[in-house]
């Protein structure tokens, strides 16, 4: 079996005035026994009921199931389960990342164990590339750095609520710490992952690592906003004849919507530790 690593693809729509509106976010990850993984989110104020894929080889239209929201993440599964690293105890939400400006108030989070936790809030230009980060600096992270909160945890559901509201910026993003106690681990979705973020050598900084090198897992974390909005999400796998394929091209239409987003994927070489 053959892996070929292409290099991560996330697309982000926005308004002009970073408001909602249609906003669409993807990425596509490894060819892997010439099959590839494409994650699709679409949020809008209506709601939009499908998708047009277009790549290289193939068109095909495929169907949403949204849910009206009010927070920023995924609605937690069932069962939740407990998979998160033992080498650290910080991660970085990428499954949550604000894709427009907001009022954040609060936080739902489904702890394991009773403890506390750290939220920290990050501003868009600690990561500016609309590709993913994989190192952070400390110097990058003392500049970019906005809010913290610290969270007393039970087991089971918690919602929190900031004394006050706070402005949120499109593509901030959150950085969690664990104290003490566990948090739960979605491996439902397979959608938008949450990365552990791990020392570089000589205490350079911080990489980013995968919570499971096959599997897309994220915390149970969601940020509560006051905005509320449709949101929609699939996960496409395709798979190619057995020719070489050294760029791919993907567009992804959102349906009774003028959001049309594409992107070229390359194959790299990477050794990345991922």
């Amino acid at each position: 079996m053959k892996l070929i690593t292409f290099s991560l693809i996330i697309v982000i729509f926005k308004s002009y005035d970073g408001s909602i509106s249609d906003n669409m976010e993807f990425n596509c990850g490894e060819l892997l026994d010439q099959t590839i993984k494409c994650s699709i989110m679409c949020i809008s104020l209506s709601n939009n009921s499908n998708i047009f894929l277009n790549h290289s080889l193939e068109y095909g239209e495929y169907n949403l199931s949204n849910s009206l929201v009010n927070f920023v993440g995924f609605s937690f599964p069932a069962h939740v389960s407990d998979l998160a690293p033992a080498d650290t105890n910080m991660y970085v939400l990428l499954s949550q990342k604000f894709l427009f400006n907001t009022q954040l108030k609060g936080f739902e989070v489904f702890a394991l164990e009773d403890g506390q936790v750290k939220i920290e809030l990050y501003d868009s230009k600690l990561c500016p590339s609309s590709e993913l980060c994989m190192f952070f600096s400390h110097k990058l992270m003392n500049e970019n750095f906005i809010e913290s909160w610290n969270l007393k945890l039970k087991s089971g559901l918690n919602r929190v609520w900031l004394p006050n509201s706070m402005q949120i910026k499109t593509a901030s993003f959150l950085i969690i710490r664990v104290k003490s106690g566990k948090i739960g681990i979605d491996n439902s979705t397979d959608v938008f992952q949450d990365y552990a973020l791990v020392n570089g050598k000589l205490n350079s900084g911080l990489y980013l690592r995968k919570l499971h090198r096959v599997v897309s897992l994220r915390l149970c974390v969601n940020s509560i906003i006051e905005d509320s909005f449709y949101q929609g999400s699939i996960v496409l796998f395709k798979k190619f004849p057995k020719v070489p394929i050294t760029v791919l091209n993907i567009r992804v239409a959102l349906g009774n919507s003028k959001v049309v987003k594409q992107a070229n994927i390359k194959q790299q070489n990477c050794k990345c530790n991922l």
